[in-house]
């Protein structure tokens, strides 16, 4: 699309322009894209029937399933319309501005001081991680940490029996070298775990033991996409959310959880083949999210070069 600059409110900058049938279609092929997921996640929920593995990417994770639906141009792009309705989703939006000549856009102008200093840290953190040394042989064993020594009760998944009997798990967390360095993922180890983890992550530590083979670091790229949402283009959320659902497969796959009446196979990390395929989807897996990490980082930068500018 040609380059140009819109009247106002930006005079500033250069943006490209989408006409409506160019940017609708996109649009439409981000929600059948999506839909998959957020209909099955739907329906689940209004039969209160849990999913253990995909439901933890609308539960835990903060975004609406209208709004991963939403599908956003960037902030670098104006959608022209030629009627109104066709861009009643973005002008609910206190983001977006309408220009005078028919087109509306993601307005930096709209961010707040805070917000760009959120930006500043979620930048620091996506180049950090990107330049740390990979860890490739935690395998997996948050999961079992956050069963470890706690009654059936307490488990997150109390519903679906365990592969392995509880000394059998005790033997694997108890003969392995517990090496977590997701924060989040440290906080949901049960107390007789924690103390024996080889870090402590908290949130302060976060820029500093973040790495790249982490599985719920890569998952969290997701999480750093949706909020950076309007700001990237909403094929960049989706490709986010998709290496998210991988991550979360690989996760639980790994996990003591019995998950084969779901169709997902268990990556037996207590044997040396399982450890071998669970580091070999690990590195498949940071390979792709390295990729989506740069993404981020090249979008983010060009964001705030222009509010800063």
């Amino acid at each position: 699309m040609p380059a140009l600059s819109p009247s106002a409110p930006s005079t500033a900058r250069t943006l490209h322009i989408l006409n409506p049938d160019v940017w609708l279609k996109r649009a439409r092929r981000h929600r059948e894209r999506i839909q998959p997921w957020t209909e099955a996640y739907r329906t689940r929920a209004s039969s209160r029937h849990p999913h253990p593995v995909y439901d933890f990417l609308f539960s835990y994770y903060s975004f609406r399933p209208a709004q991963l639906e939403t599908w956003h141009p960037g902030f670098e792009t104006a959608l022209a319309f030629n009627k109104k309705k066709q861009i009643q989703p973005y002008l609910r939006s206190s983001k977006y501005s309408t220009t005078n000549s028919n087109t509306v856009l993601a307005d930096p102008a709209t961010l707040t001081h805070p917000q760009i200093k959120r930006f500043h840290w979620i930048l620091s953190l996506l180049k950090k991680t990107s330049l740390a040394p990979p860890h490739f042989r935690c395998f997996g064993l948050h999961e079992w940490a956050m069963v470890y020594h706690i009654t059936a009760a307490e488990r997150r998944h109390h519903q679906f029996r365990l592969r392995l009997t509880e000394k059998e798990i005790a033997y694997v967390i108890e003969h392995h070298s517990l090496s977590c360095t997701h924060f989040d993922a440290f906080r949901f180890f049960a107390p007789s775990a924690s103390r024996r983890n080889r870090h402590q992550p908290t949130l302060d530590s976060r820029l500093s033991l973040e790495q790249p083979a982490c599985i719920h670091t890569n998952m969290d790229l997701y999480k750093w996409a949706y909020k950076l949402t309007p700001w990237i283009p909403g094929e960049l959320l989706a490709d986010s959310f998709e290496l998210a659902t991988i991550a979360r497969e690989i996760d639980m796959r790994a996990s003591p959880y019995d998950l084969t009446d779901l169709g997902f196979q268990p990556i037996t990390i207590e044997t040396s083949e399982g450890k071998k395929a669970y580091e070999a989807q690990q590195r498949e897996l940071a390979e792709a999210a390295a990729l989506i990490r740069d993404r981020l980082i090249s979008r983010l930068n060009r964001l705030l070069t222009t509010v800063s500018g």
